[in-house]
């Protein structure tokens, strides 16, 4: 009895980037069939502070943030890390202002996910969805049991 094993796609490690930030990789498969994948890169660094706007949902401790592009296809990596802010006194300055929040120069881009650690943690979990690719500000009032998925 002959069982079918569908062939694997396996994406090259290398990737191709045009100066408007979209990347190339070739795909192939067993039975000899390449393919071309778009996407766009990972996005860079935002900018991370105390919003000033007294208590807030954050606890005392460190976070930091990454921010993903999302398109049709699918979402890229995380981007480059916060340099990370420091609640001091949660009942006094609670809430975190995001700026600089990095949009896509290529037009597939649809929305982009915020992800933030929770106080003193290290894995990144879904804060909230930009659902445009021009908003650059955010405050974050999230307490960390309302975060999303990793």
């Amino acid at each position: 009895m002959d069982t079918f094993n569908p062939p694997r796609r396996v994406r090259s490690p290398f990737g191709i980037v045009n100066p408007d930030g979209y990347e190339a990789r070739l795909t192939h498969q067993a039975d000899e069939d390449l393919g071309l994948e778009l996407f766009t890169t990972p996005p860079g660094a935002l900018t991370d502070d105390l919003a000033g706007l007294g208590a807030g949902a954050l606890t005392n401790g460190v976070y930091s943030y990454r921010v993903t592009f999302v398109t049709a296809g699918g979402e890229t990596e995380g981007g480059t890390v916060s340099g990370g802010v420091t609640v001091v006194n949660a009942a006094v300055n609670g809430q975190v202002a995001l700026t600089g929040i990095p949009v896509s120069p290529n037009p597939q881009v649809t929305s982009r996910r915020i992800y933030r650690t929770i106080a003193g943690g290290a894995a990144y979990l879904l804060q909230s969805t930009i659902a445009n690719n021009t908003a650059t500000t955010l405050t974050d009032n999230t307490a960390d049991a309302a975060l999303g998925a990793a």
